[in-house]
């Protein structure tokens, strides 16, 4: 056997290392080049944060564009909110869900009306959406206001309790 046969796999290793040094981490450079990324990515995501105002997002039923029409004395209202502090309805400080979410039940007098909801971050930014309402109930007369007004009543219970 001749002496270029013979393999020594202490060599192949030697030279697979020195094919693929170029690839291996020379010094702290990496390590910091690692580090700088990290905290420039992480502040440009806060950055974004702060810079980024509440947002209100209305559920797909509701429109802001058009009127919302409504037979019912109860007008549904809900959707979702991100980046908020304070969260108003009509003027109304209200609670918001831990997952930004709301829903609430509203009162909407007969005919046209118009439901402000705000929201307001922590740096005093605000979002306000305008959901217009034509509420088409009937009229209440004499003979059946006290029902309407009992069943107006408790439909509004029934959601609120449930």
């Amino acid at each position: 056997m001749s002496s270029n046969q013979i393999k020594n796999p202490y060599l192949d290793t030697l030279s697979l290392n020195a094919k693929f040094n170029r690839f291996s981490a020379k010094g702290p450079g990496v390590l910091l080049f690692l580090l700088l990324i990290t905290i420039v990515s992480f502040s440009a995501w806060q950055l974004w944060r702060l810079a980024a105002g509440p947002e209100i997002t209305l559920s797909n039923g509701l429109i802001t564009d058009d009127y919302n029409y409504s037979n019912d004395l109860v007008f549904d209202l809900s959707g979702e909110t991100s980046r908020v502090a304070f969260f108003y309805i009509n003027d109304i400080e209200q609670p918001i869900n831990t997952d930004g979410t709301f829903d609430y039940s509203l009162y909407t007098p007969r005919g046209f009306s118009t439901i402000e909801v705000r929201a307001v971050d922590r740096y005093g930014r605000t979002e306000i959406v305008s959901v217009p309402v034509y509420n088409n109930s009937p009229a209440l007369s004499d003979s059946n206001q006290e029902q309407l007004a009992a069943d107006a009543i408790n439909q509004f219970h029934q959601i609120n309790n449930s």
